[in-house]
């Protein structure tokens, strides 16, 4: 077991296991993706109207028309197709790779490559490629919100549990998509791919029927109240207009007319052109909306429920004050996980006047951190005390991440800030 798997085998297992993928849905064709924007009963409504007026010659109707119909769909295409392709280059720029040992040997592989059998190795940063239960922990936390919601990070064991343990209480697994906070562990691989915990969910969520948005509901039911008045009215003017003794031909024309005026032929291309200039203001704050109806949702969300850290924070926590002996109060800036920042000295004086005592600070002073021997001892344990490590993310201007314990970061910048 401790060789890990021959190449032979890890073969003959991928024929009876498959690759270590998760199911996928195939992305949107550009066809499918322009035939789409003609899904809405007020399009068919202005399409209809659009023929009338065409069979009746009524060419500069038609033409107004059939364009409002013509702008919307390449607003709407425009947007579509620019998110489903950023969204299929992102997902060709994630990759997995997973550490193992075949043969006595350690490797490097991609995730599709895993096989249940394999051992694997659990690092700090490491996102773990598929379901696995633990024969080594040393010091193993393991975020598992992805599954539970929890974000406090799972200690992790290796002893035996008992066969009914909840999936959030079981803390000898590690799971497929989590990630390795802090410590060290091996794992021998139980389950891949679809047939993994994430496999499970991500199969559920793709048999899930995708139910109408907001507005959808509201644009049908208005498309019934316009089609089921423009009809009534229409015809109780021919109707009318017939029973006076009217010409039919002609009275035919002008119900017509009346049905094509009547037509918020503007509504449906106004509306596109909000929803379009959402996903922009969505994607500048490097949020991607892949179908427009999604931004009109999230305008239309009252209430989220949702557990605060981590989700609608940012998780990362930062050193802001240092209090050494002899009561200096030092003051550190900066934003978040970014290695700058200043160091500001606060000088203290504590003075007695009877029994009373008095205290007053003297000028701050923007200080050199290694200059002072009692921080610079401090600033050394922070660095060397730590299993955190500063990350600048890749495609992010000005942007960094901690891999392992937040608190541990933050001593980590802490350290980054005064040039350690």
């Amino acid at each position: 077991m401790e060789a890990g798997l021959s190449e032979k085998e890890v073969r003959e297992r991928q024929k009876i296991y498959g690759l270590n993928k998760l199911p996928k849905e195939k992305p949107l064709s550009k066809l499918r993706i322009f035939f789409s924007q003609f899904n809405s009963p007020l399009i068919y409504i202005l399409v209809i109207a659009g023929i009338v007026t065409l069979i009746l010659r009524d060419f500069t109707d038609a033409i107004v028309i059939f364009g409002a119909v013509f702008l919307n769909t390449i607003v709407g295409y425009f947007q579509e197709n620019k998110t489903s392709k950023i969204l299929s280059e992102l997902k060709k720029v994630v990759k997995v790779k997973a550490y193992t040992i075949r043969e006595g040997n350690e490797k490097e592989i991609d995730q599709s490559e895993v096989v249940p059998g394999d051992i694997i190795f659990l690092q700090p940063g490491n996102k773990i490629p598929a379901d696995g239960r633990l024969v080594e922990s040393l010091n193993l936390k393991i975020n598992e919100s992805s599954l539970t919601g929890e974000w406090f990070p799972a200690e992790k064991i290796t002893e035996i549990l008992p066969e009914k343990t909840p999936l959030a209480d079981r803390d000898n697994m590690v799971y497929m998509g989590c990630v390795v906070e802090d410590g060290r562990g091996k794992a021998v691989v139980t389950e891949t791919g679809i047939k993994t915990e994430i496999g499970k969910i991500s199969q559920m969520v793709m048999e899930t029927k995708e139910e109408k948005t907001p507005y959808q509901k509201k644009v049908i039911h208005l498309s019934k109240i316009i089609g089921v008045s423009i009809v009534f009215i229409s015809f109780s003017i021919f109707v009318l207009g017939v029973t006076t003794g009217q010409d039919i031909f002609q009275m035919f024309l002008t119900a017509v007319a009346v049905t094509v005026a009547a037509i918020p032929e503007g509504l449906p291309v106004a509306i596109t052109v909000i929803l379009a200039i959402g996903m922009q203001k969505i994607l500048k704050k490097r949020g991607l909306v892949r179908k427009m109806m999604a931004a009109e949702t999230l305008g239309s969300t009252s209430i989220i429920v949702t557990d605060k850290t981590g989700t609608i924070t940012q998780n990362a926590m930062e050193i802001e004050k240092i209090i050494l002996l002899g009561e200096e109060e030092i003051t550190v800036t900066g934003d978040g996980w970014k290695p700058k920042g200043e160091f500001i000295q606060k000088p203290s004086f504590r003075r007695k006047r009877g029994e009373e005592e008095t205290e007053s600070l003297g000028q701050e002073v923007v200080i050199f951190p290694l200059e002072n021997s009692q921080l610079r001892k401090l600033l050394h344990i922070a660095c060397i005390c730590n299993n955190a490590r500063l990350v600048k993310e890749e495609n992010a201007e000005d942007s960094y991440k901690i891999i392992g314990d937040p608190t541990e970061g933050a001593l980590v910048v802490l350290a980054e800030k005064a040039g350690l």
